[in-house]
């Protein structure tokens, strides 16, 4: 009886011993965390990045940006960017060093070439009829356009269409009194596109057109355009470059730094603008004293860039 109770008063003790130790050990073990990591709050840094639920997070540090919830990790495992005791999702801010400037090349150039919306639209009781008369209007017009010295390329179909026209009228059947539409014709539209490559022809070109249409022609808008803005390219770049480095080199002055060397540049965009005159369902009447009077005007050409200059130490 006695051996039996030492026996266990020693179990008790040597269990007692160990618990105490152990306690220690995991004390111990706690390393602090390393120069510029982030120091975990237990608060709110709870679980793994794996475990899926977002939980906003805070910086413990200056200097560090952290992300406003945890992130689950990239495949392959954790990288540096977490914390390696709670899975926190951070990243150093970091910000470019230079100057970084939009500039701007812009040329007034006067419009060389004009495009010409106009068509026919004819109606009839019948689809043929209709589809005749637009037909023969259409193909004088056309002839008339050629004959100014107009290429055949450069007048080309952009639209046509062929729709009943109808009116609603007034029924009575088993369901009551009550209105229904009505056909009473078809109305067929066939609209061009013409590229006028001489500008001074462009009233030439409307006057012509009207002259054979007559009352079925449409002068739906006319557009005016640089034939060719690639030419002008070379010196709107220029412009834009000249631009962006004259701004910066403004920039630097004022921040008291030295403008360093161009690290990065991009052509955000390069446009010749279309300047129309908006001329739906106008109805153009020929007349040999009394011209169609055209003004072109000048178009609006830019490039625009962006660049990056850095700061000379």
């Amino acid at each position: 009886m006695h051996k039996i109770m030492f026996n266990r008063k020693s179990l008790l003790v040597a269990l007692t011993t160990g618990a105490l130790l152990l306690a220690v050990a995991c004390t111990s073990s706690r390393e602090a965390p390393a120069t510029g990591a982030l120091e975990p709050n237990p608060a709110i840094a709870i679980g793994r990045p794996d475990q899926g639920n977002s939980m906003p997070i805070s910086a413990s540090r200056p200097g560090l940006a952290l992300s406003s919830s945890r992130s689950v990790a990239p495949a392959g495992g954790y990288d540096t960017a977490y914390s390696t005791s709670y899975g926190l999702a951070y990243q150093a801010s970091s910000y470019p060093t230079g100057i970084v400037v939009t500039g701007m090349g812009r040329q007034n150039i006067p419009a060389d070439t004009g495009i010409v919306h106009l068509g026919i639209e004819a109606r009839g009781k019948t689809v043929a009829v209709a589809r005749e008369d637009a037909a023969q209007a259409i193909t004088k017009m056309r002839d008339a356009i050629k004959a100014l010295g107009i290429a055949e390329k450069d007048i080309v179909t952009s639209y046509f269409n062929i729709q009943p026209e109808t009116v609603w009228v007034e029924v009575k059947d088993n369901l009551g009194t009550h209105g229904q539409p009505k056909i009473i014709g078809y109305v067929v539209t066939n609209q061009v596109e013409v590229t006028v490559k001489k500008i001074d022809d462009v009233g030439r070109v409307v006057d012509a057109a009207a002259d054979k249409g007559g009352d079925l022609i449409r002068i739906n808008s006319i557009s005016f355009i640089v034939g060719d803005p690639s030419a002008y390219a070379i010196s709107m770049r220029e412009l834009a470059a000249k631009d962006a480095k004259a701004k910066a080199e403004v920039y630097a002055k004022a921040m008291g730094v030295k403008l360093g060397a161009l690290v990065y540049l991009t052509e955000q965009q390069s446009s010749a603008p279309v300047m129309q005159k908006d001329m739906q369902f106008a109805r153009a009447m020929a007349s040999e004293s009394a011209p169609t009077p055209i003004s072109p005007g000048e178009i609006d050409l830019t490039t625009t860039i962006t660049a990056v200059f850095s700061i000379a130490p």
